[in-house]
């Protein structure tokens, strides 16, 4: 009925006639479309005929009110009612087994599908990543690449909310079968799906449902004294500095290649490295020990810019060759540091502290404990710029 509104329906009584009892009947409710007049002998069966007319008038009521409601989806009361129908027999059995109703049903289907719109292609959603994180260290951005490019034929196509676990899993294991590569793998998909859930682009991270990679402690590489006397030794002037630094306060190979004099006070017995030149982004400062003091005084006396040299690699290989190595391995001045700091030391906090290392301290003492004995250690610390002259190991005083 138009705007909704109920008859109005009255029984009036029209006088001494044959049939009084007269009802008023509205072309909406008229089976001939027109305004109709009816009369009734006793008021009883007026009244019940108005109240059958109102029962007429709710249902037109209820249906036009429908009809409205589903006309901007284009469809029809007949439509609805056989849509609703059928979800009832077919569906309603299984969601009641689950606590749900059919409302819920939608909901949740809506829900989804409103996510699935906002979420992104995994090539697609990994190129946006690694521009959002274009200031990272080129090794960082390397490892982006590597997986990126290894992981992307695997998931062309897919949006990153419908990756599983599992598939990420069976990719990763497929192309990165070893523990350390695997690791790798996972820590960079870990955090390109964090990034992802700030955007939208997923609603949880399917590598926290993988069981970590546990790497067996592995025995570190470290350098004898011999060695690290052969290799101060003969190593050439401008290449010393990149060793003493590396030996005697264990700054990663990367961060001693961004590494100047500035950084170096040899007034306050300090190497500041400011945020801008290491790994973690986070500034330290190493102290400069005895026996490193006595080579700064000689090597390191008005020096300026930085501390590797130019065409740094060729010399390199040159000189660790030229010392007796047959090979380099990248970390084994770190190594070397810290097993000889907490033979001599032993003092985890401050080892920590010292190589800007984020694990726990009880990383660092599994891997570094009993490497060296207080004996060794002592002599590494002992091993002064008198070396280079008489090929003998010296005691600092």
């Amino acid at each position: 009925m138009a705007g909704g509104r109920r008859p109005n329906l009255e029984v009036i009584f029209m006088g001494d006639r044959k049939k009084p009892w007269l009802v008023n009947v509205p072309a909406s409710l008229s089976e001939t479309g027109r305004r109709k007049r009816e009369f009734f002998v006793s008021k009883r069966i007026a009244e019940a005929r108005t109240r059958e007319l109102t029962k007429i008038s709710l249902r037109e009521t209820s249906r036009s009110d429908l009809t409205d409601l589903l006309e901007p989806f284009g469809v029809s009361l007949w439509e609805a009612v056989t849509f609703f129908v059928t979800l009832q027999s077919e569906h309603l059995p299984a969601l009641t087994k689950h606590g749900a109703t059919i409302e819920e049903a939608i909901r949740y289907y809506l829900e989804h599908a409103r996510e699935r719109a906002a979420s992104r292609e995994f090539c697609e959603a990994f190129k946006e990543f690694k521009a959002a994180k274009s200031n990272r260290r080129e090794r960082t951005k390397h490892d982006y690449n590597h997986v990126e490019g290894k992981l992307s034929p695997h998931f062309r196509g897919k949006l990153l909310r419908d990756i599983t676990a599992k598939d990420l899993e069976a990719a990763i294991n497929k192309e990165c079968p070893g523990e350390f590569g695997r690791r790798k793998f996972m820590a960079v998909l870990k955090t390109l799906y964090n990034w992802s859930i700030r955007r939208d682009y997923a609603s949880q991270n399917p590598i926290l449902k993988l069981d970590p990679v546990e790497l067996r402690p592995s025995e570190k590489p470290i350098l004898t004294n011999q060695q690290v006397k052969d290799l101060l030794s003969k190593c050439t002037d401008e290449l010393l500095p990149y060793y003493l630094f590396g030996l005697f306060c264990g700054v990663r190979p990367k961060e001693l290649q961004r590494l100047e004099w500035t950084h170096v006070n040899l007034e306050e017995r300090h190497i500041y490295l400011p945020g801008s030149i290491t790994k973690t982004w986070e500034h330290r400062y190493i102290d400069i020990s005895d026996n490193l003091m006595r080579w700064l005084k000689i090597y390191g006396k008005d020096k300026t810019g930085p501390i590797c040299p130019p065409n740094f690699a060729p010399k390199h290989r040159t000189c660790y060759k030229k010392a007796g190595f047959t090979e380099w391995r990248q970390d084994v001045m770190r190594h070397t540091f810290a097993s000889n700091h907490l033979a001599h030391h032993g003092k985890l906090d401050d080892l920590l502290q010292a190589m800007g290392h984020r694990s726990s301290p009880q990383t660092l003492w599994r891997y570094y404990h009993n490497a060296r004995t207080k004996k060794d250690a002592a002599i590494f610390w002992g091993i002064t710029p008198e070396c280079r002259n008489t090929g003998a190991l010296e005691i600092a005083a």
